[in-house]
């Protein structure tokens, strides 16, 4: 497929999940409203990913560094866009779209903008609040290029 026909796959998908958004009143729930306009990151230090290496057939430490902002939310839908920069140096730009059910569980699709052969990022986690702050706990998982794979706590 080419660039531009994988962009206007990504761009009907991501119309077709904000019109189920816009559809679904009572598929979710309106405790996370707030969530639209917010703006999420995995701490640079302390959390490391593990990157899967086919070349040297053994795992190898990661540094991820993940910025997402949460552009619209409706009953239990969300949607936005994220930045990763994976060892300092390797940036990618995805589209984010989420759920996040009335007792905090989360389910995350990162997609990519480009259509290169990135591939979509799933994660799933859990909304937790302490003191007075929430936070999202969430594990993600990547199939990349030739094999490889990534997983790490975001």
């Amino acid at each position: 497929m080419t660039t531009r026909s994988n962009r206007r796959i990504c761009a009907g998908a991501l119309a077709l999940a904000l019109a189920l958004v816009a559809f679904s009143a009572q598929a979710g729930s309106r405790r996370y409203d707030w969530l639209a306009g917010t703006t999420w990151y995995v701490p640079s230090s302390g959390i490391t990913a593990l990157y899967w290496s086919s070349e040297i057939e053994e795992a190898v430490p990661a540094i991820d560094q993940t910025v997402y902002i949460i552009d619209q939310y409706a009953d239990g839908y969300f949607s936005g866009r994220a930045t990763t920069l994976l060892n300092g140096s390797t940036r990618a730009c995805r589209w984010l779209i989420g759920s996040v059910t009335p007792r905090g569980e989360v389910l995350l699709s990162f997609i990519p903008l480009t259509g290169d052969d990135a591939a979509t990022t799933l994660g799933f986690g859990k909304m937790r609040r302490r003191g007075g702050r929430w936070s999202m706990i969430n594990q993600t998982v990547a199939a990349l290029a030739a094999g490889n794979s990534l997983t790490g706590r975001r």
